[in-house]
């Protein structure tokens, strides 16, 4: 009887929330460094890592850019991307790809 209570419940499936992904996130990098990403409703983000930062305006060989994010729910594990787009031309460059855990 248990094992069947175990096998159906690890049949159905959870529904994450679309705003789950909100907020601010830190972990440490390989070298123990401290890395933060904040995840903005407008799918703006702001990512530090030891001393430098990518928000909604920051400098690449004097190019303004802005970093965004994209994730993808349908996808198990879920997908997180972290675009950069240059807010002059438009175009995007996709700098991470990972899984949101």
């Amino acid at each position: 009887m248990l094992s069947f209570i175990v096998i159906s419940c690890g049949s159905q499936k959870v529904k994450v929330s679309d705003t789950a992904h909100l907020g601010f996130w830190s972990g440490y990098d390989c070298d123990y460094k401290l890395v933060t990403l904040t995840l903005n409703k407008d799918n703006t983000a702001r990512l530090t890592a030891d001393k430098s930062e990518m928000n909604n305006s920051f400098m690449i060989d004097d190019v303004e850019m802005s970093l965004h994010y994209q994730i993808d729910y349908t996808k198990n594990p879920i997908q997180l991307d972290l675009i950069i787009k240059n807010k002059q031309t438009g175009e995007t460059h996709t700098v991470w790809e990972g899984i949101a855990v």
